[in-house]
């Protein structure tokens, strides 16, 4: 119980002042640098006729906000997803993308972790639905 009101008192103090419509870089005016990572889980169909593939995958994204760094002997913390509207996040999405729907079942598949140094890595699990441009007539199909 003296854990949870510990890291309770930490994330509250984190958050005074903390405004998420600025990116974490807003006073040096540099980019934020978001890394992002996929593995997919399965790929396909394809579909001929309406020219798309669906693709189940987890996504990630790492960035680092200087506004949450935290001096503590806990290196990182595990947040609850609804961490996520209230900090920063980047806006990211995909092109050629048709729609996607997060993974819940049976729960919602995220992840939100905060490292001392300010590092968030968000991770969730989405089925996509892409367009595509092939002419898949031209290739052989065995």
């Amino acid at each position: 119980k003296n854990f949870s009101i510990h890291i309770t008192k930490l994330l509250d103090r984190l958050l005074t002042n903390y405004s998420k419509s600025l990116r974490p870089t807003h006073v040096s005016g540099k980019p934020t640098v978001v890394i992002t990572n996929m593995n997919i889980n399965s790929l396909g169909p394809i579909s001929n006729f309406d020219m798309s593939y669906t693709m189940d995958c987890y996504f990630r994204q790492e960035w680092r906000d200087e506004r949450l760094a935290y001096e503590d002997s806990i290196p990182q913390i595990m947040l609850s997803i609804k961490m996520l509207d209230l900090i920063w996040k980047p806006d990211t999405y995909f092109l050629n993308g048709k729609e996607s729907y997060l993974h819940k079942i049976p729960v919602s598949n995220r992840l939100v972790r905060l490292r001392n140094d300010g590092s968030v890595l968000y991770s969730s699990r989405f089925f996509f639905s892409f367009s595509f441009n092939f002419i898949l007539s031209c290739c052989a199909v065995d």
